[in-house]
């Protein structure tokens, strides 16, 4: 228990001797950390003995500054007098920071910490060149803002800066759009300039160009040509459909020709047996058929067919052939041939 005690004794004096050493170090050299603030794209300049103004030294050695961690969103210069300089990167402002020992020339200090804020700041807005065409008397409008630029997206206000010499025509604002209205009859280029604001910033002076060509007039002979062409056509279709009226026309009389002839040709070819009949009060009296010799008329076949008959060429045999038998008073006797009257006898006596 005693050699316990023993090694206990000595483990408690050492530790003693450590802490005090320790303390001491302390005492004799502290590096404190530093707060500073810059705004956004802006340089911060520290003066000589910066961030070793608040470290603590009980010697007569001056103090060094030693970086041990550099920025991470700047550029940083740091003297070993303690001043430094640091510049944030173009529109940044996050939180940037360093670390550093003091040194009195033979024993260091604690790590210390420098931070730096960096303030954001409204950044003026960026206006750009534009270039646009347009017809002569055409007004046109132009997006001027579409090329723009504003890091913190505010509203852009137009602002015109107008030279009517170099102009040649009539600028207005319309709805955050410029309407350009070139003068009567201008041909060639005008130019006016521009700035826009975000309310507290105004951007550089932008310029805007415009072309105003001249007009494509119509080509007359050419319209004169298509016109001629399309007359053409139509005095064409003209003839076309005179042909066609002529041609049915034509047509129609080739149909009756053709009605006539097969009319024609089935009178020629009907012509052998054919018969004719003696027709009295529009029926059939008498039927004379080609191969008869003679007819007689009886008293009584008024309402019939008679069965005589006499040749179809000779009618005269057929008159001799009626009369001593039939006495017809005021009626009208009628000789058919196919079923049409070829001879027709007056109403009077006959005998």
């Amino acid at each position: 228990m005693q050699k316990l005690s023993g090694i206990f004794l000595l483990g408690v004096l050492f530790s003693g001797v450590l802490f005090s050493s320790f303390a001491f170090a302390q005492e004799g050299l502290i590096a404190e950390d530093d707060f500073y603030t810059v705004d956004e794209d802006s340089l911060l300049i520290v003066d000589p003995i910066g961030v070793l103004h608040n470290d603590t030294n009980t010697t007569d050695s001056p103090l060094n500054a030693i970086l041990l961690s550099d920025v991470n969103f700047g550029t940083l210069t740091l003297h070993q007098n303690g001043n430094f300089t640091y510049l944030p990167n173009e529109n940044s402002v996050a939180t940037d920071s360093f670390s550093y020992v003091a040194n009195n020339g033979t024993h260091n200090s604690n790590d210390a910490t420098v931070i730096i804020f960096v303030n954001p700041i409204n950044d003026a807005p960026v206006a750009q060149n534009d270039f646009v065409q347009t017809q002569q008397n055409l007004p046109i409008t132009i997006d001027v803002l579409e090329n723009d630029s504003d890091l913190d997206n505010d509203l852009l206000d137009i602002f015109l800066e107008i030279d009517p010499s170099e102009t040649r025509g009539f600028v207005e604002i319309q709805e955050s759009k410029v309407l350009f209205t070139p003068l009567a009859g201008f041909v060639g280029n005008a130019t006016f300039s521009y700035v826009v604001s975000d309310g507290e910033k105004t951007s550089n002076s932008a310029t805007v160009t415009i072309s105003v060509i001249e007009t494509e007039e119509p080509n007359d002979s050419l319209f004169e040509q298509i016109f001629e062409q399309i007359q053409l056509i139509f005095d064409k279709v003209t003839v076309l459909e005179d042909e066609i009226t002529q041609l049915k026309e034509e047509n129609a009389l080739l149909e009756e020709r053709i009605t006539a002839l097969e009319a024609l040709h089935n009178d020629e070819t009907s012509g052998h047996n054919e018969k004719v009949t003696l027709c009295h009060k529009g029926k059939n009296t008498i039927t004379i058929s080609t191969n008869a010799v003679s007819a007689h008329l009886n008293h009584g076949d008024t309402r019939g067919k008679c069965t005589d008959a006499v040749p179809s060429d000779s009618f005269s045999t057929l008159r001799t052939s009626v009369t001593p038998q039939t006495t017809f008073s005021n009626e009208r006797v009628e000789i058919c041939h196919d079923g049409k009257v070829t001879l027709s006898l007056p109403g009077k006596s006959a005998r």
